[in-house]
C-alpha cells in the first residue's frame, strides 16, 4: 500500500493519526483548532492554570512523530459534553500541508481556525490580530493536493465574521486584509517585502495559503488569525532592540487574546 492509500484505509488511517497527531479518528472533533507553532507561541504561559479556571478539563496527546512528540503534545479540551481539539501541526509549509491534509479529510471535522504568527508588512504593528481575507500563495507546495483553479486561499466568510466578532472581544486593534505566504523565511528580502506592501498585502507566514486551499479542496470550513509578530519594513524585527523592549507586554496581551478567541471558536466559552 502507497503512502496516500493510507488515508483510505480506516486502521492504516488510524496509524496514521496516532503518528501525525497521537489520537484515532473517533477523537477528532467536528471543530478544531491549528497551529503551524507550539502552544507556548499561541496561547500564554498559564495556559493550563486558565483552562483550570473556566472549568475546562484537558488532556495531552503525544504524537508519535520523533519530531512533534518532543513537544508538549497535542490537547483535547471538554466541558459541559462539549469537546475540542488543538493540534500542533508542524512549522513551514511542507510539514503542514501534509498534517493539515491528513486533518481535514476526516468526516467528522468540519471546521478549523488556524492560529499562528505573522510579519507585518503595512498597516499593521506588533501585537495587532489579523484575518486574512484572501492570502497570495508564493509557495507551490500546496498545488501537489489541489486544483489551483478551483481550489482558490480564501477562507469560509461566514466563519471569517464569527472569528472577528471573538477577536474584537478582547479590546486589541483587529484587522483584516490579504494576506500572502511564503515557503522561507530568509527569501524576505526589503525588496521582496517592499513588493508585497505595493501589491496590497498587510502580513506575511509560511502556511495560510497552503492551509485555505487544502481545506476548499476536502470541503472543509476554515478561517485564520494571526498576531503580528514584527515588521521588519520599519526596523522592528525579531533581533531588534524595539523588539525586544516591546516584546513582553505587545505578546503577552496577544496570546491572551488568542486564548479567548480559541476557547470561544471551540464553544468552550461564553460571550463577556
Amino acid at each position: 500500500m502507497v503512502y496516500h492509500d493510507l488515508l483510505k484505509d480506516p486502521e492504516a488511517r488510524n496509524e496514521v493519526l496516532l503518528e501525525e497527531f497521537g489520537l484515532r479518528e473517533e477523537e477528532l472533533t467536528p471543530r478544531v483548532v491549528v497551529s503551524p507553532l507550539p502552544f507556548k507561541y499561541i496561547f500564554p504561559e498559564d495556559y493550563e492554570e486558565r483552562l483550570k479556571e473556566e472549568g475546562i478539563a484537558f488532556r495531552y496527546f503525544r504524537p508519535d512523530d520523533a519530531i512533534l512528540s518532543a513537544f508538549h503534545g497535542n490537547l483535547l479540551l471538554e466541558k459541559d459534553g462539549r469537546k475540542g481539539l488543538v493540534l500542533f501541526l508542524g512549522r513551514g509549509v511542507v510539514e503542514f500541508s501534509e498534517r493539515i491534509m491528513v486533518l481535514s479529510t476526516s468526516e467528522r471535522v468540519e471546521e478549523i481556525l488556524f492560529l499562528g504568527s505573522a510579519g507585518g508588512i503595512k498597516d499593521v504593528y506588533t501585537g495587532d490580530l489579523v484575518i486574512p481575507e484572501a492570502a497570495v500563495p508564493f509557495e507551490n507546495v500546496s498545488e501537489i493536493y489541489v486544483d489551483v483553479v478551483r481550489h482558490l486561499p480564501l477562507p469560509d466568510e461566514g466563519l471569517v465574521e464569527e472569528v472577528e466578532g471573538y477577536a474584537r472581544e478582547t479590546g486589541l486593534r483587529v484587522v483584516r486584509g490579504v494576506h500572502a505566504t511564503v515557503p522561507l523565511v530568509y527569501m524576505e528580502t526589503e525588496e521582496f517585502l517592499s513588493y508585497l506592501a505595493r501589491i496590497g498585502t498587510i502580513t506575511v507566514d509560511m502556511e495560510i495559503s497552503a492551509f485555505f486551499r487544502i481545506l476548499r479542496r476536502n470541503g472543509k470550513r476554515g478561517a485564520a488569525l494571526v498576531r503580528v509578530s514584527d515588521v521588519p519594513l520599519l526596523g522592528h524585527h525579531l533581533f531588534s532592540e524595539e523588539y525586544e523592549r516591546t516584546k513582553p507586554t505587545l505578546r503577552r496581551k496577544a496570546l491572551e487574546a488568542m486564548f479567548h478567541v480559541a476557547l470561544r471558536f471551540l464553544r468552550l466559552k461564553g460571550g463577556e
